[in-house]
């Protein structure tokens, strides 16, 4: 009883830790607004854009914050010696189940750009996207790995 009473107790102060803490940009600069960076766009584009982003960002910020708590509450946990399933266990599947709902809240994000901008300034900002985190990339924050251009499919592997 103990000993689960001090894993809560580290969960607790790791989750709090988390949310008052927030890490260095490693080196990597922050992607621009889309409404910046996405050629020809039009006043009305630029302020529905604005709108979008607006509207998205403080549910995307929320999300993130939580399951940055979920995972180091996690990494506290898996840090102690021995069997902790009854806390481990119900930590996984907050984290997946935040990762669902930050990846619904990105596609639905898209799905509204995508209904704003025409296909010519959708690739321009895709190919943007790929020279940000190319660079992010580079800076050695590997969170940001290089995205294969749109509209190639991967190989196929032959037997």
């Amino acid at each position: 009883m103990k000993k689960h009473l001090i894993i809560l107790l580290a969960v607790a102060v790791a989750t709090v830790a988390s949310a008052q803490h927030r890490p260095a940009n490693r080196g990597a600069k922050k992607a621009p607004a889309i409404e910046n960076i996405i050629p020809d766009l039009s006043a009305a584009q630029k302020r529905k854009l604005k709108e979008i982003s607006s509207s998205s960002q403080p549910r995307i910020e929320a999300l993130r914050r939580e399951l940055k708590g979920v995972r180091d509450s996690l990494h506290t946990v898996m840090e102690c010696y021995g069997d902790h399933s009854d806390v481990v266990i119900p930590l996984f599947e907050r984290e997946a189940a935040l990762q669902l709902e930050l990846n619904k809240e990105f596609y639905r994000t898209k799905v509204r750009t995508d209904k704003v901008i025409t296909k010519e300034q959708h690739k321009a900002f895709r190919e943007k996207v790929r020279e940000h985190r190319k660079a992010r990339h580079a800076a050695g924050n590997t969170a940001a790995a290089p995205v294969k251009p749109s509209g190639k499919q991967p190989a196929k592997k032959s037997n």
